[in-house]
């Protein structure tokens, strides 16, 4: 069954994305759900340039826009699989049901139950694909 994805924000400065995502992320305590746990996901400052900053050059909207589905991903996942690099953990939101993949990297969770966030992306087919060959954590 198809769902619609979530909301896109839709702002047309950069700053509002600034502000949206330091306000819900960085200044808030964010939760994944991993299999019957909640997990605290750290964001910082510098995950702002990261990755919502093409090569450092330019602001990428696509991604910016899709800042509530990074919530939607981590705390209701579709599947969460090992990451292809050691101690990460992938959180996927599928075509099938969203329309679009989408994939939310973070840290395994460490001894305290805290993981930190790496990356977010809309995910092409192949990278879904190679995702999906690691080893499936949830459910």
């Amino acid at each position: 069954m198809t769902r619609p994805p979530p909301q896109v924000l839709g702002f047309t400065s950069e700053n509002d994305f600034k502000a949206y995502f330091f306000k819900h992320f960085v200044r808030s305590q964010v939760f994944a759900t991993r299999s019957n746990a909640r997990v605290r996901v750290v964001f910082t400052a510098h995950n702002w340039a990261h990755v919502f900053w093409r090569n450092g050059q330019y602001f990428d909207l696509e991604r910016a826009e899709r800042m509530p589905w990074m919530l939607e991903a981590l705390q209701r996942p579709e599947e969460i699989r090992e990451a292809h690099v050691k101690g990460r953990d992938v959180y996927l939101l599928t075509e099938a049901r969203w329309g679009e993949d989408f994939a939310v990297v973070v840290t395994v969770p460490n001894r305290k139950g805290v993981s930190h966030f790496i990356t977010a992306y809309p995910a092409s087919t192949k990278t879904i694909s190679k995702i999906r060959g690691n080893t499936r954590i949830w459910p």
